[in-house]
């Protein structure tokens, strides 16, 4: 694996946004080195990137989401869709579509595991949809299968090639609203953070980056030397700060310290 190397320059600038938490441990677990482990095989030089889906999958809407189960009114079709060219955040490209049946089996799968509802399909259509990645919103084709109770299921009309590890990776809760600057070397994002320290000494967070070949690294956790003896407030503060990174930030992907991708918006 590659080493970690901390980035030196850390801004941090305090919101007012306040989270009701626990008194202990903001941004607490997640090991650095395991998270970056995660990422060290992403191929961040491939062309295209492969698409970083950080969207609970399938994308459910309506009556449909607390199913987990799904039986078909009618055969789904085989057949593929001719390829087709998506707007990819690198560029345009022609991507190769799947078939309503694989879709759909892609989807049980997923769910196969969980509990839930059983529900009908009843129509199964090929949709335009946006997705959220590690490089913001993304248009893609996709299947939507309506249920018999309203509401539809969706899954990307798209061959899994095209994506890292799809359905498997999740949107980082601890880091949120990341921009790149222009040069693509200073990332401003907001981050959950404790608040002062109880005894009324400095401190009380800790922020640190790392920098790999394939991902940069964001560590958040509580660094307080004060006293745990008194009553400090129990919520958390919503943090703006920034992480100055010693190459442009390329295809690399941004995640926490539990391996998390964040949605990036580039300049």
């Amino acid at each position: 694996m590659d080493d970690i190397h901390p980035v030196k320059k850390i801004i941090l600038l305090c919101s007012v946004t306040v989270f009701v938490s626990a008194c202990a441990g903001w941004g607490a677990g997640g090991d650095p080195a395991v998270a970056a482990d995660q990422w060290r095989d992403f191929p961040y030089a491939r062309d295209p990137r492969p698409i970083v889906i950080v969207d609970d999958l399938p994308k459910a809407t309506g009556n449909a989401k607390p199913g987990t189960r799904f039986t078909l009114r009618e055969k789904l079709s085989d057949d593929p869709p001719e390829s087709r060219e998506v707007l990819l955040h690198g560029g345009r490209v022609n991507l190769t579509q799947i078939s309503a049946a694989n879709a759909f089996a892609r989807l049980s799968e997923q769910l196969r595991q969980l509990p839930g509802e059983t529900m009908t399909v009843v129509e199964a259509r090929l949709d335009q949809l946006e997705w959220m990645t590690d490089r913001g919103s993304l248009s893609l084709p996709s299947w939507s299968f309506r249920t018999d109770r309203g509401g539809s299921v969706s899954w990307p009309a798209v061959t899994p090639d095209a994506f890292w590890r799809l359905g498997q990776t999740r949107r980082s809760t601890a880091i949120d609203r990341v921009s790149l600057d222009p040069s693509k070397t200073s990332l401003s994002f907001e981050m959950i953070a404790a608040p002062d320290p109880c005894d009324g000494s400095t401190g009380g967070d800790h922020l640190e980056a790392g920098q790999l070949r394939s991902a940069v690294v964001i560590f958040t956790g509580e660094s307080s030397t004060a006293r745990s003896d008194c009553d400090g407030p129990a919520f958390a503060i919503q943090k703006k700060a920034t992480v100055r990174i010693d190459q442009p930030l390329g295809g690399r992907v941004v995640v926490d310290q539990h391996g998390n991708p964040v949605p990036v918006e580039m300049p």
